[in-house]
């Protein structure tokens, strides 16, 4: 027997925990390189890496057939107290002779180096490519049964090839996940939503392309590129575990959050999560039509009511500002969803203040006429703060800021190291009274100068945080009238020292106020002086 050395050309691990506990985790592995064991037990050819196929086997070679039996070698995992255990995983064969005897998969609890005295159970790949051609079957997910979630635990791929068959085996992309019970991968604390039954998500996804080949906008151009950031969006996913999400700054076409959706249910191993069909296939790259706003839901806990709409006619913006409603299966009740992108600040004199404003008039005008529910709900990255006049045009016409509502020192953004909330979250009156929590999840912006950890992060996909909305629809609950904001005599306003360059949360007469760049706003986000 003859082992090779591994081909290391980068190691491309994500999200990798080691524990002796349970931990939930995922690792990745050929996806930059061959970054498993290749064992050969027979035969002079063993596995390779390849860039485009990744780890690759054949036991043909200067024209002739030959017997062989190899073996790729995943390290060991601690998996024990975990609640699910999976492998997923892209592959190809051509030239098969019996693909269910010669390309197979294996498990071991007590693999120490040698392939011959270790103890291999076969684990049964449900989904086999034709054999024939060079096409590969994506996303093969293998459960691992829990009589092998013990402390060194590996996984084997076992080639074999005869003077008769030799096929080749390509195989990459693969992910080991493993769940706990109660336990999540979070490199920092979500949110406290209260008891609300339903949780929605948004975000800015960063250039979250499908086709990524067809523009110059992402920061990704391979595949590899792709399914790395499709793989750390949808661990937010599974950490935040939402009902509805709603995602801003993907490419405008519906196979990109259809995609998204098909590997959450993957990862997590379920058929429930759906993307909403809102008709938009844009062929061309240019900027006013390049991007827009979607949402993905549990279709198990809501369902869609109405049609998905427009919230602008302005070319760019009608795929960027979307209206959708939603209905609670259990309860029946309903709220309508509006999810943005307004135009980003620029050189120019205003900054684009101008039309962030003609976004604020047109979704104004917009929900009042398209809503399908009372109840409303807007969110997006709107690229102005709560002090700036799109933000408090929203405030005047009754929305209020959830997410300062709940945490006066709440940031989505970082920008020369000082955090900015550009990223929002507001409700009419009816809406905030069914809300139970909010708040800005720091998972992009945990290792920045923003942050308490600088460093490398390997959970970023996108520079603003996702931020969650926790609800229990039906259940009003009297919160500040909107309309007749709570104002401190001016006695008090006096004796308040003010930093104009941050947020700060105090009481005073025991009602909550946020000052927030010298401005002084009710716990509703309505500015009192």
């Amino acid at each position: 027997m003859k082992k090779f050395p591994l081909l290391v050309l980068s190691l491309a691990l994500a999200n990798v925990l080691w524990a002796v506990k349970c931990v939930s985790f995922e690792e990745v592995l050929l996806n930059e390189s061959l970054d498993c064991e290749a064992v050969s037990v027979d035969g002079l050819q063993t596995w390779s890496w390849d860039y485009y196929y990744g780890a690759k086997i054949s036991g043909y070679s200067s024209g002739m057939q030959s017997a062989n039996e190899d073996w790729l070698i995943t390290p060991d995992f601690d998996l024990r107290g975990s609640q699910t255990v999976s492998l997923v995983f892209n592959h190809a064969i051509n030239f098969a002779g019996d693909m269910e005897k010669e390309q197979t998969l294996w498990v071991s609890t007590d693999y120490d180096g040698d392939v011959s005295t270790a103890t291999w159970s076969q684990l049964e790949i449900p989904t086999y490519p034709s054999g024939s051609s060079w096409a590969f079957v994506d996303n093969v997910k293998v459960s691992v049964p829990e009589e092998f979630f013990e402390r060194h635990t590996v996984f084997a791929f076992r080639y074999i090839s005869t003077d008769e068959t030799a096929a080749t085996w390509e195989i990459k992309n693969l992910r080991v996940r493993a769940t706990c019970e109660g336990e999540v991968i979070t490199p920092t604390a979500l949110p406290d939503l209260g008891d609300g039954r339903l949780k929605v998500c948004g975000g800015n996804m960063l250039n979250y392309y499908y086709y990524y080949d067809e523009s110059s906008r992402p920061d990704y151009h391979d595949e590899a590129g792709f399914n790395a950031k499709t793989s750390k969006i949808v661990d937010m996913m599974m950490m935040v575990n939402a009902d509805i999400y709603a995602f801003c700054e993907v490419e405008a076409r519906e196979i990109v959050l259809e995609h998204l959706a098909d590997m959450l249910n993957i990862t997590a191993g379920v058929d429930y999560y759906e993307a909403i069909e809102d008709g938009i296939n844009q062929y061309s790259d240019s900027y006013d039509n390049a991007l827009k706003s979607g949402f993905i839901y549990r279709s198990d806990k809501v369902k869609p009511y109405g049609i998905n709409q427009a919230a602008s006619t302005a070319q760019y913006y009608r795929n960027t500002m979307r209206i959708q409603a939603f209905e609670e299966i259990s309860s029946g009740e309903k709220f309508t969803l509006s999810m943005n992108h307004f135009k980003a600040k620029d050189s120019s004199s205003d900054a684009g203040n101008s039309t962030r404003m003609m976004n604020v008039n047109n979704l104004l005008s917009s929900l009042s006429s398209k809503a399908f529910d009372k109840d409303i709900l807007i969110l997006g990255d709107l690229n102005c703060q709560v002090d700036e006049e799109p933000i408090q045009k929203l405030i005047s016409s009754g929305y209020t800021e959830q997410l300062l509502y709940y945490d006066a020192n709440a940031y989505s953004y970082c920008y020369v190291g000082s955090g900015s909330l550009i990223d929002h979250a507001l409700a009419n009156q009816s809406m905030a009274m069914q809300i139970t929590g909010a708040g800005v999840f720091h998972l992009n912006t945990y290792r920045s100068s923003c942050g308490t950890d600088p460093g490398v992060n390997e959970y970023r996909y996108s520079d603003h945080d996702p931020y969650l909305v926790a609800m229990n629809l039906g259940s009003y609950e009297n919160k500040n009238n909107p309309d007749e904001p709570s104002k401190p005599d001016n006695d008090a306003l006096e004796d308040i020292s003010i930093d104009p360059t941050s947020y700060q949360k105090i009481l005073l007469e025991g009602n909550l106020y946020i000052i927030y760049q010298g401005a002084i706003y009710n716990s509703m986000g309505q500015r009192v002086q």
